[in-house]
């Protein structure tokens, strides 16, 4: 699996040598750096789209990505994507264009803003928390999903939330603190993040940050006013605490990339029986050299996550006995033979990691 890392979009003149200009230079120069020093694995470049005529860019600019790509050797085509955060998501909003036309197959985006502040406006001082963020229902629902939905249930299963529960999983086993709060909305209100531009397309997407937020620290002018400092400067970044948020992304990263991709077009039956079968589409042989099966999972219809799970072997369908598919949610996630397992894929168009408008067919080359 190929692993996107995404810089803050920047914009503004690149001879300018300081403010956004520079600092995507800056930012490059480091993707470079790292590289250099592991042999030449990233693919760095800039990615740049023209944005005018909106009351943040009225002139006509350029709003420039900064990717560093490290290529999977089994499964080049499958990514996952680690990004920056930037003001009226341009940067985001061709990304997420670019990923779709050129079929990324993107199995989860991890939009990091705001991860260095553990002490709120509110009075509220914790290191020991933080929030992923995570849509409900999919943003491209049909009206044909949005019917099967209403049957099925799935409100609290969409491609965004299982990435949640992956991650919230990951770090209860592997980072002692924070504690990951899932919270079951796209963003905060009326607020805005990098992730949702590729929610908007269907791909999963979700919001990694702090839970105690200084809102005086965000969006200001560097000033004092009435004794009251704004102002977003570094002498207030709480480096421990980022420190281990960025953990919460590495093993998040490497988890998924050491796992298998997830199955598609995953099913279920059980109406009217005492027993549950699911089905799934293989992942294909060429892309998971290393698959060792399937590991089915449910839980409750209320439960936050999941609850039980069986590995079922190298087979694409399986049969619960004495489990009602009325009582519980189900999914399927991909193992490795070395047990490292992929997201849970919650059935039908409902959960598919992918856009709606690529189910049926497959998302794109390998070499994208």
């Amino acid at each position: 699996m190929s692993r996107v890392s995404a810089a803050t979009a920047a914009r503004g003149p690149a001879t300018l040598a300081r403010g956004i200009g520079a600092a995507r230079r800056w930012i490059k120069a480091q993707f470079d750096e790292i590289s250099a020093a592991c042999g030449g694995c990233l693919e760095v470049s800039y990615q740049t789209s023209y944005v005018g005529g909106t009351e943040r860019i009225p002139d006509t600019t350029a709003v420039v990505n900064v990717l560093a790509i490290q290529r999977g050797t089994t499964d080049p085509g499958r990514y996952v994507v680690m990004s920056g955060e930037e003001q009226g998501l341009f940067g985001g909003r061709h990304m997420a264009q670019v990923a779709l036309d050129e079929g990324w197959r993107l199995q989860a985006i991890l939009n990091n803003d705001m991860i260095g502040n553990i002490d709120g406006q509110n009075g509220v001082s914790d290191n020991t928390i933080a929030r992923v963020f995570a849509e409900g229902t999919r943003a491209d629902e049909t009206a044909q999903v949005a019917a099967r939905r209403r049957v099925t249930g799935g409100e609290v299963d969409s491609p965004s939330r299982n990435p949640a529960r992956f991650i919230d999983r990951l770090v209860d086993v592997y980072v002692p603190n924070p504690d990951m709060m899932m919270v079951y909305r796209l963003d905060r209100f009326g607020r805005g993040g990098h992730h949702r531009p590729f929610n908007d397309v269907g791909f999963p997407a979700v919001r990694i940050m702090e839970a105690n937020e200084d809102y005086r620290r965000q969006h200001q002018n560097i000033r004092v006013e009435e004794g009251v400092e704004y102002g977003d400067v570094i002498d207030e970044v709480e480096f421990d605490f980022a420190a281990k948020l960025t953990a919460v992304n590495a093993i998040s990263l490497a988890a998924m990339a050491w796992a298998p991709a997830p199955p598609r077009n995953v099913v279920l039956e059980g109406a009217v029986r005492p027993s549950t079968t699911l089905g799934w589409d293989p992942v294909p042989a060429e892309r998971a050299p290393n698959l060792a099966g399937y590991r089915v999972y449910w839980r409750p219809t209320d439960a936050p996550q999941w609850a039980w799970s069986v590995f079922v072997g190298d087979v694409t369908t399986h049969t619960l006995e004495n489990i009602v598919i009325d009582n519980y949610l189900f999914g399927v996630a991909s193992v490795s033979e070395g047990g490292y397992e992929s997201p849970v894929v919650f059935p039908w168009p409902i959960g598919a990691y992918e856009p709606l408008q690529w189910l049926g067919r497959d998302p794109g080359p390998e070499d994208h």
